[in-house]
This record gives C-alpha cells, sequence and structure tokens, in this order.
C-alpha cells in the first residue's frame, strides 16, 4: 500500500490523543485525518488526488457542507499539500507540559493569543 487515510462522513465530536482534547466540528462536517505515504510514493501527488477524492465523497455520499483536515503543525509537506487543495488554517489545539503537570489550550486562527482550556 502506497498511501491511505481516513475519512469520518460527519463528525460532531473528535479527540486528538497528543494533546487530550476533545475538538467539536460544526454539523455537517466530515473530517479528513491519518493519512500516510510509503516513503518510495512521496513526491507523485498522492496525497492530494486523496484529498481531492475525499472531499468528493464527502461531498456525494455524505452530503457534508465542509471538511476538516488534522496534521500536527511540525509537519510542513503534509501542511503544503493540504493548502494546496484549499484548506484554510482554523485553529490550534496545544498542550505544554512541564515537570509534573500540563496545560492544555486551543488557538483560533483570527484570535489574538486567546487561550481557553478544554
Amino acid at each position: 500500500m502506497l498511501h491511505y487515510g481516513w475519512l469520518i462522513e460527519r463528525q460532531t465530536r473528535g479527540e486528538d490523543d497528543w494533546v487530550q482534547q476533545a475538538y467539536f466540528p460544526p454539523p455537517d462536517t466530515s473530517v479528513l485525518f491519518d493519512h500516510f505515504t510509503h516513503p518510495s510514493a512521496r513526491g507523485k501527488g498522492l496525497y492530494f488526488q486523496a484529498l481531492c477524492r475525499l472531499l468528493h465523497d464527502a461531498r456525494d455520499l455524505a452530503g457534508a457542507r465542509q471538511a476538516y483536515v488534522t496534521v500536527f503543525g511540525s509537519n510542513a509537506p503534509s501542511r503544503h499539500v493540504i493548502e494546496k487543495v484549499g484548506f484554510h488554517h482554523e485553529g490550534s489545539l496545544y498542550k505544554e507540559r512541564k515537570l509534573f503537570w500540563s496545560t492544555r489550550y486551543s488557538v483560533g486562527a483570527h484570535d489574538e493569543f486567546r487561550t481557553a482550556l478544554l
């Protein structure tokens, strides 16, 4: 298998295990996530094609009115393809660890540095 990714047709609540936070997409939203391209197949457009196909499926099969895609902020190659498809940054989830405690918060793309514990 050279590439895979997942589509949740209509997600009302999701959880990110890395930052241990829940997120709540708007109604009629499909979520695309957990994409992987085998290193030997990278740079050939498979991720771009998969995102385009999943967006069509989200609209035509699931009746979604919008779609979200999740990605680590540090994954510049993936973020580049996501933006090329037409996605825009909506917000980020964070978890900061210091010794024995952690703080979780979210920041919207258009917010000043506003935080909220989830």
